[in-house]
């Protein structure tokens, strides 16, 4: 007779080598390859990509929640350590010292109008999903100026400027 109580059974579901100790993973297409997912899911979703810009992950200084450095590092394999440091007490992105732009950015340039990939983007930070959009000193979302392509881009709404406010928030309230 078999036991109903699910915590004692032990048992390999089909599909799941080594359960209960690792989950499986399908064989995933590639990510950044010519064609890959992310590629395709990248050039329908911004209007900058198309154009190769990856302006906004130079020199940047963005803020993660703990939960987001976490998801990064669970998805890269790296440590939190390996692409953050702490900025006033906050979490934020590391910059390679050669290409000056964000560590997940594959480029090997260091000029700011070079082509670039985001390797994480599907788990970007969400400040990077936001992104032109900013809050000015009176809390209300714009477009960043330092956006070669905002003019491609609407323009922000009250609820986006809701969406930045919580995470502003959250980051503050994280240190």
């Amino acid at each position: 007779m078999q036991d109903s109580n699910p915590r004692r059974r032990v048992r390999s579901p089909s599909g799941y080598p080594g359960y209960p100790n690792r989950p499986y993973l399908p064989e995933m297409p590639p990510l950044l390859e010519e064609g890959g997912r992310i590629g395709r899911s990248m050039a329908r979703s911004l209007p900058c990509v198309p154009m190769g810009c990856s302006a906004c992950c130079r020199e940047t200084t963005m803020p993660l929640t703990k939960a987001e450095a976490s998801l990064l590092a669970r998805r890269t394999g790296l440590s939190v350590e390996d692409f953050t440091w702490r900025n006033n007490g906050i979490l934020t992105l590391l910059n390679n010292e050669e290409t000056r732009a964000c560590v997940f950015l594959l480029t090997s340039s260091s000029e700011v109008s070079a082509d670039g990939m985001c390797s994480v983007y599907e788990v970007r930070p969400q400040g990077c999903r936001t992104y032109p959009n900013v809050l000015n000193h009176e809390d209300k979302a714009i477009l960043d100026e330092g956006c070669p392509h905002r003019h491609r881009f609407p323009e922000p709404s009250d609820d986006d400027a809701v969406v930045l406010l919580n995470l502003e928030e959250r980051l503050l309230h994280e240190e």
